[in-house]
C-alpha cells in the first residue's frame, strides 16, 4: 500500500521492483508522518493471520506461517495492481508484510502458543491435583 499526498496524480497501473530504491526514499523521509505511517501499517497487515494460523494449526510452525503471510502479500499486491485503486504494488510492501508477519509467527509460535497450552493443560492438572489430595 502506498499512501499518496493529497491531491497527487495516482498512476493508472504502477508496479515497482525496485526495493533499494524504494526502502532509500522510506530511509530518506523516515521521520515524516506519512512514511512512518506506511512502515508501521505494512509491518502490522497481516498480524492477525500471522497470530492464528500457528494458533489453530500447531503443527504448523514459522516456516509455514512465514511462507503462508508471503502469499498473501503478493495476493494483496497483485490485486492493487488489477484493480485500478490508484495504488503502486511495490515489491518493497510484499517484503515488509512477509517480515511483519514473520516476525509475529515467531512471537506466536515460540511465546503464545506454549503459554496458552500450558493455560489450557493447566485446569486439568488442578483437577487431577486436587484428587489426588482429597483421596
Amino acid at each position: 500500500m502506498t499512501l499518496l499526498t493529497y491531491g497527487a496524480p495516482a498512476p493508472e497501473r504502477y508496479v515497482s521492483f525496485d526495493v533499494p530504491r524504494d526502502l532509500a526514499a522510506v530511509v530518506e523521509s523516515f521521520p515524516s508522518w506519512g512514511e512512518t505511517t506506511q512502515l508501521v501499517i505494512n509491518l502490522v497487515l497481516l498480524s492477525w493471520l500471522a497470530c492464528s494460523v500457528p494458533l489453530l494449526w500447531p503443527r504448523w510452525g514459522v516456516r509455514d506461517t512465514a511462507l503462508i503471510c508471503l502469499a498473501v502479500a503478493v495476493l494483496i499486491e497483485a490485486a492493487q495492481w488489477l484493480i485500478r485503486t490508484g495504488r503502486v504494488a511495490t515489491l518493497t510492501d510484499v517484503l515488509i508484510n512477509s517480515l511483519g508477519g514473520a516476525l509475529v509467527a515467531v512471537v506466536t509460535v515460540y511465546w503464545v502458543r506454549p503459554r496458552l497450552e500450558n493455560w489450557v493443560r493447566r485446569p486439568s492438572d488442578v483437577v487431577a491435583a486436587g484428587t489426588a489430595a482429597g483421596a
